[in-house]
């Protein structure tokens, strides 16, 4: 596992946030969807007579329907990608807490969680455990380079 893996799970936990709010931002357009439709039928009822052969509401509605068909199944299209993107997301944010775990050292293991999952500085963590800022650096920088290979890599 390179550093440069071990940083990202911050900022994956930032994208998944991000990824479940517009997950959520896109099932309330298409709960709006529908009850727009719903109360776009209601209205229906007390409506004047046009007196054209061709009822205009009535295509109004067909046509908001159709149209509304086409959004669900774009906004349908974007959730399932959203999707993709969380699984894929929450793959690798595991396969992360996966090699923090199995570091044996618990004042290490301290260092890699205040470091890579709360992304506090050296001098931050430094105060936490009460070491100097460069110990804990050091104990970082040492696991990193004289630990097993993670999964992923090869041998």
């Amino acid at each position: 596992m390179t550093e440069k893996e071990l940083n990202a799970l911050y900022y994956l936990n930032i994208e998944l946030e991000r990824l479940k709010k517009q997950m959520d931002d896109i099932r309330a357009k298409k709960r709006e969807l529908a009850l727009d439709v719903a109360i776009g039928n209601a209205a229906v009822t007390g409506m004047p007579k046009n007196p054209s052969p061709a009822n205009g509401f009535e295509l109004y509605i067909i046509n908001h329907i159709a149209l509304q068909d086409q959004l669900d199944a774009e906004l349908d299209k974007q959730l399932a990608q959203y999707v993709v993107k969380l699984l894929e997301y929450e793959r690798r944010k595991e396969e992360i807490e996966a090699y923090i775990d199995q570091i044996e050292d618990e004042e290490t293991k301290s260092i890699f969680t205040y470091r890579c999952v709360e992304r506090k500085s050296w001098s931050e963590i430094g105060a936490i455990l009460f070491i100097d800022r460069r110990t804990a650096s050091r104990k970082f920088y040492h696991c990193l380079l004289y630990t097993s290979p993670s999964p992923r890599d090869p041998k």
